[in-house]
């Protein structure tokens, strides 16, 4: 107790003066598992009541509390099925909640953006199977930004987002709006990447035509393979930051 007592007290005196020493003793009591007095509970009762006040207080504190600044949703396409292993390694391994439906799978995770917002990134990533095409017009209503891979061994792949990038245009007109001001329009972020195969030395895409479409539709390129350290978590953060950006300039 002792420790919790002198650890609450440093907190009060040097973060947080705006809350009594009990409350912040209460807090990091609820997040060690110690069992609460009446009076502690009283306490964070109140506090929870000026949650707002005190957002990035709590959050320094784990995930009781939180509210998102930013719950992005991003669309992921052309990132073959036939090897699931590598959305793990491009997600750097921190893969934290997955579900699947008809034509998508869906991932979310927590950044910690460049300003200290907290930002949910909801992966929606879409399936290249013609099958679920007539799918995709409702899939990405409302999508915040899109990552599009291609093998750049492949030409077909490179076709797939092409056509996809059509598709998208042709519903979003490559624009998102944003919530809290609807009238008003930001361009929606895209990146483009192309997947490097070790055991590939064929390619059959010219770096010409990539940096043209990549030009045409307004996208940061990059490259990756499984011996980069340049993982698809940090293009979305890069791509987050970009959302983040343009829309405090409106």
């Amino acid at each position: 107790n002792w420790i919790i007592s002198l650890l609450s007290s440093h907190i009060h005196e040097q973060y947080e003066k705006t809350i009594s020493q009990g409350q912040v003793q209460a807090i990091l009591k609820r997040i060690l598992g110690i069992v609460l007095t009446s009076t502690e509970r009283s306490q964070l009762h109140e506090l929870r009541k000026k949650v707002q006040r005190y957002e990035k207080f709590i959050n320094n504190f784990g995930v009781w509390g939180k509210k998102y600044d930013f719950p992005l949703k991003i669309i992921m396409f052309g990132l073959n099925r036939e090897h699931p292993s590598d959305m793990f390694y491009l997600l750097n391994k921190r893969h934290v909640d997955d579900h699947n439906t008809i034509g998508v799978d869906f991932y979310t995770y927590d950044i910690e953006a460049y300003d200290k917002s907290m930002v949910q990134v909801q992966l929606w990533h879409m399936s290249n199977d013609e099958r679920f095409a007539f799918l995709r017009k409702q899939y990405v209503h409302g999508a915040t930004g899109v990552v599009l891979f291609f093998d750049k061994s492949n030409r077909e792949s490179y076709e797939d987002v092409e056509k996809f990038i059509s598709e998208l245009k042709e519903q979003t007109d490559l624009k998102v709006s944003l919530r809290k001001l609807k009238k008003q329009q930001i361009k929606m972020p895209i990146a483009l990447v192309g997947i490097e195969k070790p055991t590939s030395e064929s390619k059959l895409i010219p770096m010409e035509e990539i940096y043209s479409l990549t030009k045409k539709i307004g996208a940061k390129y990059s490259e990756i393979s499984s011996k980069d350290d340049y993982t698809l978590s940090e293009i979305l953060r890069e791509l987050s930051y970009e959302f983040i950006i343009r829309s405090k300039e409106i």
